[in-house]
């Protein structure tokens, strides 16, 4: 075997999430130049192995995740801690929940324009958008 898939197969044993998701697909990242490209490299030998390994480390992640569903580590039920962002038109602060009642504000208020629109008789293109 060539050192690369050595590595890479090492890898897969002892970092697994650095290669796939539990929905068994392939991360993009640190290993993705050569995973991706395997067969321009890679023995049919070296191939099969990383395929293995691939799989392996999916077990080992669905297993890590099944435990932790069983123990009740999986889902936090701890609230989340509100974000602060900075008004975008004074310098005011406003917590995450703020922010979304500020950002559904606004789009209320562009609905209630296009139906003010509608109400005085104005058409409706294919488009959706009042004229």
């Amino acid at each position: 075997m060539s050192i690369a898939s050595d590595i890479i197969l090492e890898r897969l044993k002892s970092n697994p999430e650095e290669f796939v998701k539990l929905d068994g697909d392939i991360i993009h990242g640190t290993w993705s130049p050569l995973i991706n490209n395997v067969s321009s490299w890679a023995t049919k030998e070296e191939i099969k192995a990383i395929e293995e390994g691939m799989i392996e480390a999916r077990r080992t992640l669905a297993n890590e995740i099944a435990m932790k569903i069983l123990s009740g580590e999986y889902y936090t039920t701890e609230p989340l801690e509100p974000l602060a962002y900075q008004h975008p038109y004074n310098s005011s602060t406003l917590t995450s929940s703020q922010k979304m009642s500020e950002i559904q504000l606004r789009r209320m208020m562009e609905i209630q324009k296009e139906y003010d629109k509608l109400q005085q008789g104005a058409t409706i293109t294919l488009t959706g958008k009042a004229k």
